[in-house]
């Protein structure tokens, strides 16, 4: 069995579609929540609503729209395909944006009189101040990447491109 099947060509793919989409929902998701928590600015409570209404919707509800969009980008059968849909997580920027409501601002007061700027003060205070949260979207997004089986499925179409939850043979491929 071992012999017949690359399985760890498979785990090899599929640690890299976890750990990289959890390394860019981590900067995309804590500058918006950053964003939404701390800034104020026109139309912020409708990008939150639109946000939170994100997190009802089922991910297999926008799998059409998304294999169409990929299609079209040539990014079918390719891990980046794969990946790109789940760059942003509702859940994620909702989470991070509760805890860094949480935050006192005197300490980003005190970083910007000692010179800090935006990025420092994201980076150096509010990310330090929500470990937690980040371990717990950890654990929510690499389980969930790990475990998803449906979207990598449909995406990809070459057997040097699976990951561990695709079984090959099960579902032949023209």
């Amino acid at each position: 069995m071992w012999n017949a099947v690359p399985f760890a060509q498979y785990y090899i793919n599929t640690i890299i579609i976890v750990f990289v989409t959890y390394g860019v929902q981590f900067v995309t998701v804590t500058l918006a929540a950053y964003a939404l928590a701390v800034l104020k600015f026109k139309g912020e409570k409708l990008v939150f609503l639109i946000i939170f209404v994100q997190i009802i919707i089922p991910n297999d509800v926008l799998i059409s729209p998304n294999y169409t969009t990929l299609s079209d980008l040539r990014l079918t059968d390719t891990k980046l395909g794969i990946m790109l849909p789940f760059f942003g997580s509702a859940f994620g920027i909702f989470l991070l944006r509760q805890m860094f409501k949480t935050i006192p601002k005197a300490l980003s007061e005190a970083a910007v009189i000692d010179g800090a700027n935006i990025f420092q003060i994201i980076f150096n205070v509010y990310v330090p101040s929500a470990k937690t949260a980040y371990i717990s979207f950890g654990l929510v997004s690499v389980s969930y990447h790990w475990n998803n089986f449906l979207w990598p499925l449909i995406v990809t179409n070459s057997r040097g491109k699976y990951t561990t939850q695709e079984t090959p043979g099960m579902f032949p491929k023209p």
